[in-house]
């Protein structure tokens, strides 16, 4: 969605990855109870159920490993990537040696910064990138390099809305019409405030 950070995304994935894991191993054990739909069919419509299980769990157990080599590949862990988030998310818990010593003057800002007990407070009842933000000037290093991986663009949810909104607009029949205004004011999250203007504008009496 238009709100996912990279950090959103990079749990997403991991979280993913952990559920593919989880259903090869009862696969290996013969167990589809995670597949509720196929269980199901199999129950119903299945009079030689071990045999069957036996292909299915098989062809699965592969594709998924398959699937599993896939994921590394497009998005290959790494412990320094993420612990290298760590930091953004949950400034307060990790270890100090998180930002090393050489490190300044990024260092001396990530010691004020977990020294002040209200921001910690402060952090709990916003997300983080509002908190980075409200950090920018008493601790523009840190915020600035928090900002960069926030605010980054994580998915192409923004093109994918945006192309279906120019072609929802020009159609066959409207081929020669420039949407780029149309499209910006429909991809736009600026609320209308058409009551307000047309409140200023002066009535024209009929003559």
């Amino acid at each position: 969605g238009r709100n996912t950070t990279v950090i959103d995304a990079h749990h997403t994935v991991a979280a993913f990855l952990g559920k593919l894991r989880l259903w090869i191993r009862r696969l290996e054990k013969g167990v589809i109870a995670q597949f509720p739909t196929l269980d199901q069919f199999i129950e119903e419509n299945s009079h030689d159920t071990g045999s069957l299980l036996q292909t299915i769990n098989n062809e699965m157990s592969d594709h998924l490993k398959g699937l599993e080599t896939s994921m590394h590949h497009y998005f290959p862990e790494s412990d320094q990537e993420t612990a290298s988030l760590q930091w953004i998310i949950h400034p307060f818990s990790v270890p100090v040696e998180a930002i090393h010593d050489d490190d300044f003057p990024a260092k001396e800002e990530w010691i004020t910064m977990r020294a002040n007990e209200a921001l910690k407070i402060e952090l709990q009842n916003q997300n983080a990138d509002s908190f980075w933000i409200s950090r920018l000037a008493d601790s523009p290093t840190l915020s600035k390099r928090a900002l960069k991986l926030l605010v980054s663009f994580s998915t192409t949810y923004l093109c994918k809305k945006g192309f279906s909104t120019v072609l929802g607009m020009k159609t066959k029949k409207r081929t020669r019409l420039n949407v780029a205004n149309d499209a910006r004011l429909t991809l736009s999250t600026t609320k209308l405030r058409i009551p307000q203007l047309a409140s200023n504008m002066q009535l024209q009496p009929s003559h």
